[in-house]
């Protein structure tokens, strides 16, 4: 299992990449900011990135404010 900002669950897959998890959550919005076990993954590496079996992931969504 690859839990998600503390409130979603993914079952794990061999092979699982960041990617792919955002494309199972359904989470399309262009201005994210990922996170694996703390560590920050830049948006050119998640087609690539591996998740594994208990990771724990942040997927936040930019916004502007003021």
């Amino acid at each position: 299992m690859v839990w998600i900002n503390d409130k979603f669950e993914v079952t794990w897959e061999e092979g699982m990449t960041v990617d792919r998890v955002r494309e199972k959550l359904k989470f399309s919005f262009r201005m994210l900011v990922i996170t694996v076990n703390g560590r920050l993954v830049p948006r050119e590496k998640w087609k690539n990135f591996p998740v594994q079996d208990g990771d724990e992931m942040k997927i936040l969504h930019m916004t502007a404010g003021g």
